[in-house]
């Protein structure tokens, strides 16, 4: 019994210490709404605050609301706020919509953006104010991010998937004419009379033969038969 307390309490209590040192007013509610912080490294716990509170300015009280905001990953937390920030969307929104929604209402209703994009989207990772757009060959600051900034950014990502549109038609018209190319090949030697002909000759004279057989067997028959009429049996 003396063993399982030293166990616990060595396990629950440096994090009670440590979200009370953070400015979390009730640390044991906290823990009871997440359970997994007490599997979590206070490395990690610090890594997550100090994003959270220092660079995407949330408040203490908003993250002991929701304080499953430290079981998602650091960079999955960096992927969602850079792209918010992408489009100044950064402060707009409770964390658990934010971080809880699926990638495409989070994209397209959170941030005003597209699903594709956001999944390309990768956050810097020298600066926490500098986001890039994967594949889109933009760079922009949270700060300065205007909306010319945006109609580009959205414009670029229409293009994108318009070209990937196009390019997929051009596919399918090349291959619906290879088909027909091929079916149109297969079907030659059947419309041509010098190919079909020796098959059905063959059928013909196959069929006359069986016939004429018949008829000479039917002859041999009829031709025995008066004779053995002739015999009368006592």
């Amino acid at each position: 019994m003396g063993a399982l307390g030293v166990n616990l309490d060595g396990a629950i209590k440096p994090k009670v210490e440590w979200l009370k040192s953070v400015g979390v007013s009730d640390a044991a509610r906290c823990v009871f709404k997440n359970p997994r912080l007490l599997g979590s490294s206070l490395t990690s716990l610090q890594e997550k605050h100090d994003f959270m509170v220092n660079t995407w300015g949330r408040p203490v009280s908003e993250i002991e609301r929701f304080p499953q905001v430290f079981t998602y990953s650091l960079d999955y937390l960096r992927k969602r706020h850079g792209y918010l920030q992408a489009y100044g969307r950064a402060e707009k929104g409770s964390l658990h919509r934010l971080l809880r929604t699926a990638d495409y209402l989070f994209a397209t209703r959170h941030a005003g953006g597209a699903v594709e994009e956001y999944q390309a989207f990768e956050p810097s990772v020298e600066g926490e104010d500098t986001v890039s757009l994967t594949g889109l060959g933009l760079e922009v600051r949270g700060e300065e991010v205007t909306a010319g900034d945006k109609h580009l950014m959205r414009r670029l990502a229409e293009l994108s998937r318009d070209q990937e549109r196009m390019e997929a038609v051009s596919q399918m018209r090349e291959a619906i004419r290879g088909f027909l190319a091929t079916d149109m090949d297969a079907a030659q030697p059947l419309t041509k009379p010098d190919a079909a002909q020796p098959e059905a000759a063959v059928v013909l004279e196959a069929v006359a033969a069986v016939k004429e057989a018949a008829e000479a067997e039917e002859a041999v028959d009829t031709e025995v038969a008066p004779a053995s009429t002739g015999v009368k049996l006592s």
